[in-house]
């Protein structure tokens, strides 16, 4: 009986995480926001927010940063999604970046929070339609931070009504638009 004891207590803390210091923020898991709809979480956050829970529980990540303000309610994306992932990972294993309003600060905020803390690599989640901005903004803003570190991006897929879809496609249009005439290619 003593030893079973034992051999339980072990196996608790190997598979316990740090979460405290430094080294905590080796590998991070960066989760982008997205508009909350005013009757609940909208299915495009709660996507990527699963596909987060599954890449953190299969993974070595230490650390999840939810980025993401208060866009069109007065609370955080960031705080909607920690009510989700929250039931699956540690609460210790978060961090909440409350500021954002848009993907650039969610780079540049985001890169508040790790910058310091030096992580060898970081994995940004988002969906499959807003995949090519972020990879270029966030690209953008690290390489002129000049931080070398390993950045993997990936996509959570959704299945949207067509109107929907199209609006989001258009937005991302909007976008590249934008960065044309402001002469950024």
């Amino acid at each position: 009986m003593k030893q079973k004891k034992k051999q339980s207590k072990t196996t608790v803390k190997k598979n316990k995480r740090k979460v405290f210091g430094k080294k905590n923020f080796q590998k991070v898991l960066i989760v982008l926001g997205s508009s909350v709809m005013v009757k609940g979480y909208p299915r495009i956050m709660a996507e990527r927010v699963r596909k987060a829970i599954s890449i953190f529980n299969s993974g070595n990540y230490s650390k999840m940063i939810l980025s993401g303000g208060s866009v069109s309610t007065p609370l955080p994306e960031a705080e909607l999604m920690y009510v989700l992932a929250s039931k699956h990972i540690d609460h210790k294993a978060f961090v909440l970046e409350k500021n954002s309003q848009d993907t650039l600060q969610n780079a540049v905020f985001c890169w508040d929070i790790i910058k310091s803390r030096k992580p060898e690599s970081i994995t940004i989640i988002t969906s499959d339609f807003h995949m090519r901005r972020t990879k270029y903004i966030f690209k953008s803003v690290f390489a002129h931070m000049k931080n070398k570190l390993d950045i993997d991006f990936i996509e959570a897929n959704h299945f949207l009504p067509p109107l929907l879809e199209f609006k989001l496609f258009f937005c991302e249009v909007c976008f590249y638009i934008k960065l044309l005439l402001r002469g950024i290619k």
